[in-house]
C-alpha cells in the first residue's frame, strides 16, 4: 500500500541531509583553510625565529668586536700617558 506521508518523510530527510551535506562542506572547506594559513603562520614565525637568532649571534659577534677594539683602545690612551722612552737624550739633540 503506498503511503504518501512516507514519501513526503523521505524527501523532507533527503533535503535535510543535502543541507547538513552542504553545511559539512563549508565547514571543512573552512577548516581547510584555517589550517593552511595556520600552517603558513607557523612556517613564517619558524623563519622569522631563524632571523632573530641569525641577528641576535650577528649582534654578538659585534659587541665582542666592539669590546676588542674598547681594549685596544685604552691600552693606546694609557701609554699616551707615559712618558716616551726616547733613544735620543737632549745632549745629543743640540
Amino acid at each position: 500500500m503506498y503511503n504518501h506521508n512516507t514519501d513526503l518523510e523521505k524527501l523532507e530527510i533527503a533535503g535535510e541531509n543535502r543541507k547538513l551535506k552542504t553545511a559539512l562542506r563549508e565547514v571543512s572547506a573552512d577548516l581547510a583553510h584555517e589550517t593552511s594559513q595556520r600552517k603558513m603562520y607557523h612556517a613564517m614565525a619558524d623563519c622569522q625565529a631563524d632571523m632573530i637568532a641569525k641577528l641576535k649571534a650577528e649582534l654578538e659577534e659585534s659587541q665582542r668586536r666592539c669590546a676588542t677594539i674598547e681594549m685596544r683602545y685604552s691600552k693606546l690612551v694609557d701609554n699616551l700617558d707615559k712618558p716616551v722612552n726616547n733613544q735620543l737624550s737632549r745632549k745629543t739633540l743640540y
